[in-house]
């Protein structure tokens, strides 16, 4: 029986909250996903994020409500 700890799996720190949100250095950009256009949001960051235009349309429709949520800390949305 091998006692042997071989794991070579490294261990990453977790990022901190400042560096997935680097606001001043943040980019966006059209992509595609399956054919689909999307829009991607740090597309060349380790921590890429991106959505098609259903849920685009409704961020729109909602923006107001997410500005509030942004300016109250996620306090509140009006």
């Amino acid at each position: 029986m091998n006692t042997n700890n071989t794991n070579t799996e490294v261990s990453h720190p977790s990022p901190t909250v400042e560096s997935l949100m680097d606001e001043q250095n943040s980019t966006c950009c059209i992509d595609s996903y399956k054919g689909r256009p999307t829009f991607a949001i740090n597309k060349e960051s380790p921590y890429p994020f991106s959505f098609g235009l259903l849920k685009a349309r409704l961020i729109v429709k909602h923006m107001e409500a997410l500005q509030k949520f942004v300016e109250s800390d996620g306090r509140s949305l009006v």
